[in-house]
């Protein structure tokens, strides 16, 4: 097997961990319900114009385009 698809099937296997924990998926919603409250994803810009999400969502949509 080679050292791609070991660090693939390691990922996978955290990412079930990360599924059936209950607490990581508490501590998600509360971070989620806070970033709300606050108005966190209002605070960060791209390319010095100021975005209204959150900062991976951009990222994102930089690699799809």
């Amino acid at each position: 097997m080679s050292e791609e698809q070991k660090f693939r099937n390691q990922c996978n296997k955290e990412v079930k961990q990360q599924e059936q924990s209950k607490t990581f998926q508490s501590i998600t919603r509360e971070w989620v319900n806070e970033s709300i409250k606050t108005n966190y994803s209002y605070h960060f810009e791209w390319l010095g114009r100021p975005i209204i999400q959150y900062p991976q969502d951009i990222i994102g949509t930089q690699q799809l385009l």
